[in-house]
Parts: structure tokens; C-alpha cells; sequence
């Protein structure tokens, strides 16, 4: 995981503050995203270009809510369907992710650490399949969950681990 976490601190070393340190990162999914996205394509492919609106606005529910419980905490991931979640030192930085290798393109947001009570790892569905799931809590009493994929769940309990 050093080697992941040094490769990763460098492509995000220009939103760091000098002198913080990277401790751990994970690729996850906000909450609600990928509920949205699959229910549009499966209105496309059932009943074509009116399905995927029908779709997409029955998914807009999971989205919305999860965008909210974000907003609630300080980070506004908008429609990014994959984030890098990284824990520092002093903060936790979420990122939009992009392109062939999904790398950090854009600082979405961070929570100072100071402002989380804890992370936990627990497991979410998606359409009755099972992921982990890194849920947030904050002091200020707002939670938020980011689901991994299970190959990188060993990820997800380093990040886990290193705000203990």
C-alpha cells in the first residue's frame, strides 16, 4: 500500500498544504450515483430515449439524497460517478476522477479532521449486490457513505484504519 499511497500523493501533492501528509486513498463511489447512472441505462435499453429519462429521474432520489448528505458535511461531488477519497493528516480530501487510469482531476472538497467523529466500514447493495462501504460521520452530527469496489477493499480498510 506504500507504493499506492506514494503514487497517489504525488498527482495530488498541488492540493496538499506543506507538510501534510498523505496517510492512505481509495477510489469509491458517492452514495447514489451509481444507482442513477444504471437505472438510465436500463430505461435506455427497455424503452429507449423516454426510458432513460424515466430511468434517470427515478435514480435522481438516490443521487439527491446522497448529494445532500455530502453538502450537509462540507463536499459537493455533484455528478462525479467515481471520487478518490484521500485521509491525511489533517484533512479528508475527496477528488473527481477521470480519464483511461482514473486519475484525480479536480479537488472537490475536504473535512478537516478535527470534524470527524469517525469511519466506518460496513457494506452497502447496489440492485442486491453486496460493497463495502466507507460511511463518514461527522461532529456536526451529518453521515455520508462511498462505496468501494471490492477489489479495492483492502484500501478501504487501510483509510479506515488510519483515522483510528
Amino acid at each position: 500500500m506504500a507504493t499506492n499511497v506514494n503514487k497517489t500523493a504525488a498527482l495530488v501533492a498541488a492540493d496538499l498544504e506543506p507538510g501534510e501528509t498523505l496517510l492512505a486513498a481509495v477510489k469509491a463511489s458517492p452514495a447514489g450515483q451509481a444507482h442513477q447512472q444504471i437505472l438510465g441505462m436500463a430505461g435506455m435499453s427497455q424503452l429507449g430515449v423516454a426510458g432513460a429519462v424515466a430511468g434517470d429521474r427515478l435514480g435522481e432520489r438516490w443521487s439527491d439524497a446522497g448529494e445532500a448528505a455530502r453538502a450537509d458535511a462540507g463536499i459537493h461531488t455533484g455528478q462525479a460517478m467515481q471520487v478518490l477519497v484521500g485521509l491525511t493528516d489533517r484533512r479528508l480530501l475527496m477528488w473527481k476522477v477521470g480519464g483511461l487510469r482514473g486519475r484525480p482531476k479536480e479537488l472537490l472538497g475536504s473535512v478537516g479532521r478535527g470534524d470527524i467523529d469517525r469511519l466506518d466500514l460496513g457494506t452497502t447493495s447496489l440492485f442486491g449486490i453486496s460493497q463495502p462501504e466507507i460511511v463518514v460521520h461527522t461532529t456536526a452530527g451529518a453521515s455520508f457513505g462511498l462505496a468501494v469496489a471490492k477489489i479495492n477493499r483492502s484500501d478501504a480498510e487501510q483509510l479506515v484504519a488510519a483515522n483510528a
